[in-house]
């Protein structure tokens, strides 16, 4: 068996969140398992919601790569608008997705010992093994500085102060304390409102205000979802070994999404 390491370093817990950079995705995809309309929501936090008055109006499992303009007309054949009831008003949309999806993009970081600036790009290389297969809801992996990206695993994390940030291509060695949250962007007209995500769960939800509230009259509405992915991958540079070399790690960031209902 191979062995797996860990390293413990608090000195770089905080300042790798300081030096976060995102840059674009030229794949996304993303698995819709199910996608709800809702009357109402009450937001109690990024993390913390409850819907009231919610009908499904699409389940099964779609595939669908957000980063192509093809997306949202996809989605909206996976949603079947005809079950929508006359007369009630919906505000909100609440998809649920698989927490396991695929990305491949780079961002531009600030390398922490060099101090230059360069490209951590994703590679297909290095997201399986050690810790990534142990622990694959608390590790990030290993990004590769240059070269092109390439379509990688991952997955949405749980919220924990015991993550991974792999440093090696098989994620046998790892910094641990890693502090990984699900800390929304403020622009909750195209980041969301809030997000649902379960630890030990294969599928999270997040809820979205619809672009103007809906209320079903006699004819099947058309459900339109704009995505931007422009800024949806993220990178950290981090030194390992530590205080020596340069390394990257990187995963996907919230997209932009847009819903309405004509």
């Amino acid at each position: 068996m191979r062995a797996i390491k860990v390293f413990i370093s608090f000195l770089l817990l905080f300042t790798t969140q300081s030096f976060a950079a995102t840059g674009a995705a030229s794949v996304y995809k993303v698995t819709i398992t199910k996608i709800e309309l809702c009357e109402n929501a009450t937001i109690n936090s990024e993390t913390s919601y409850t819907t009231s008055g919610c009908i499904t109006v699409g389940t099964g499992n779609l595939t669908v790569d957000i980063a192509s303009a093809s997306a949202g007309a996809e989605i909206a054949k996976f949603a079947d608008t005809s079950t929508i009831p006359i007369g009630k008003t919906y505000r909100w949309a609440q998809p649920t997705l698989s927490r396991q999806f695929s990305i491949a993009g780079s961002v531009a970081v600030t390398k922490t010992i060099a101090g230059t600036d360069a490209v951590c790009a994703t590679n297909e290389n290095n997201d399986s093994g050690g810790f990534l297969n142990i622990a694959p809801y608390q590790s990030m992996q290993m990004g590769t500085y240059g070269g092109t990206p390439s379509e990688v695993t991952v997955y949405t994390p749980d919220e924990t102060t015991s993550g991974y940030h792999c440093v090696t291509s098989n994620c046998g060695t790892a910094l641990g304390s890693r502090t990984f949250n699900h800390d929304l962007p403020d622009d909750t007209s195209t980041y969301g409102h809030a997000v649902d995500v379960s630890e030990g769960e294969t599928t999270f939800k997040m809820i979205y205000l619809l672009g103007s509230p809906y209320i079903r009259k006699d004819i099947s509405p058309k459900i339109t979802i704009k995505f931007g992915t422009s800024a949806s991958v993220e990178a950290f540079p981090i030194s390992y070994p530590i205080g020596v070399g340069d390394r990257c790690v990187i995963g996907p960031y919230w997209p932009k999404v847009n819903i309405n209902i004509e």
